[in-house]
């Protein structure tokens, strides 16, 4: 089990961005947490976080940085700094050697973080070095590809960067465009019509078949001298979407061989220090495990790590203080899941029969599912009750939301089927999708 922190030698950690697993495993081993995030968001409300607003690393950097240095520098001590998100991973990693003036950042080198955050390059890069990532297409080779490779998806280079100035609406257009399934050169060309404005900044790629279910990851912590201090491995069972999106439930599992293999030679060839995760999935087709992406920071799943004997970012804090100790790891061998429970019950038993793209399961199927030895329930912390409300409140909303729209589409069906009686009418000839 993880060792208590002594008040003598408590130092503040300063969680960059909203991971809420985070703020709730280090706060909850007596870790004062501090949490920057340029909005309110969820891990702000935990009673273990103080929150600080901050400006935006995705459209000002600098002044991010400046106002997290200014931070480091008032509370003294060299807090740790944890970046949770893609944003703040690159800006800490740009700007290391002037935080660790007044901090202690949970950062690989800048070329590592940058290779891993560009997502065509890296492909590129392990392509190069025989691991299997999906295949990438340039639009020219798109307009020659044959029939039988499609469907392809298309991704943004870069799914959240940090800079100086490039536009929230840029950011905000590749989180709407990522993921997006191309099945044919009829749809490519309807694509490209729509959207080809934004090619600079996505591209095309391989689409590994299959559904969220056939998603492992593995997370890691490696220390200063390269050794691989912990790690986990997990299977997605559900995601929020059928095919993709953040997991809503997932298991602790026994990594597969070839993709421990994969991330421990990557590590390895990049001298990558600090936290890290590789996300594969597994072809349907053809049973091969494919990287498909890489997350140079703490992740949304890593809290499975607590019940696991594995407190990824009490553990990386420890390292970074000194404090370690590696007999406080004692990995427990029993079932673990993670859930985001209230979300994923929704999804299964409501939205499913919704028509939304969402698993569909029978309310003694889903219960069935959260059956484990320890179950993680992001919404329901037992000292965390506010939080727990929130997270309620919030999935009470979208439940109305979606039920209006349905209503909405109800509503206007009848209307829909007079019209389509009458074809010279501008709305059925218009053309529009």
């Amino acid at each position: 089990m993880s060792v208590k922190i002594s008040p003598e030698t408590k130092r503040k950690a300063i969680v960059l961005g909203n991971n809420l697993s985070v703020v709730q495993d280090l706060g909850g081993e007596g870790v004062p947490c501090i949490v920057l995030n340029h909005h309110r968001a969820i891990a702000t409300y935990s009673r273990y976080a103080t929150y600080k607003q901050c400006p935006d690393p995705s459209t000002e950097e600098d002044k991010a940085v400046a106002f997290l240095y200014d931070l480091c520098q008032k509370e003294g001590g060299l807090p740790v700094v944890l970046p949770v998100t893609d944003q703040w991973s690159m800006a800490v990693a740009r700007h290391a050697d002037r935080l660790r003036e007044v901090s202690v950042p949970c950062t690989a080198g800048w070329e590592a973080v940058e290779l891993m955050l560009h997502k065509d390059r890296f492909s590129q890069w392990a392509r190069d070095r025989g691991f299997r990532t999906p295949r990438s297409y340039t639009q020219e080779e798109m307009q020659r590809l044959p029939s039988e490779e499609y469907p392809v998806v298309v991704k943004p280079r870069v799914h959240r960067w940090s800079s100086n100035g490039d536009p929230q609406r840029l950011h905000a257009e590749m989180v709407r465009l990522r993921n997006t399934i191309i099945e044919d050169k009829w749809e490519l060309e309807r694509f490209m019509k729509r959207e080809g404005r934004f090619m600079d900044h996505m591209f095309f790629q391989e689409y590994v078949r299959g559904g969220s279910d056939r998603i492992y990851s593995i997370g890691m912590y490696i220390d200063r001298s390269s050794r691989i201090v912990a790690s986990i491995a997990g299977h997605k069972i559900r995601g929020c979407m059928t095919n993709h999106g953040d997991t809503n439930l997932g298991e602790r599992v026994t990594p597969p061989r070839p993709i421990w293999d994969m991330a421990e030679r990557i590590v390895r060839e990049l001298g990558y220090v600090g936290v890290v995760e590789f996300e594969f999935k597994q072809d349907a087709r053809t049973d091969e495990f494919v990287l498909i992406e890489v997350n140079p920071h703490l992740w949304a799943w890593c809290g499975i790590g607590l019940p696991c004997g594995m407190n990824f970012p009490l553990i990386a804090y420890q390292d970074l203080t000194g404090t370690f100790d590696p007999a406080s790891i004692v990995p427990f061998e029993g079932r673990v899941r993670y859930a985001r429970i209230v979300f994923d019950l929704l999804n299964c038993i409501v939205y499913s029969r919704m028509g939304a793209d969402t698993p569909k399961r029978s309310l003694r199927e889903w219960a069935g599912d959260m059956k484990a030895d320890r179950l993680v329930c992001r919404e329901f912390h037992r000292n965390d009750w506010l939080v727990s409300v929130l997270l309620l409140d919030e999935a009470f909303r979208a439940l109305m939301k979606r039920v209006l729209a349905t209503m909405r589409r109800i509503v206007q069906r009848p209307f829909q089927r007079v019209d389509a009686k009458f074809p010279e009418s501008p709305s059925s000839q218009s053309g529009d999708d």
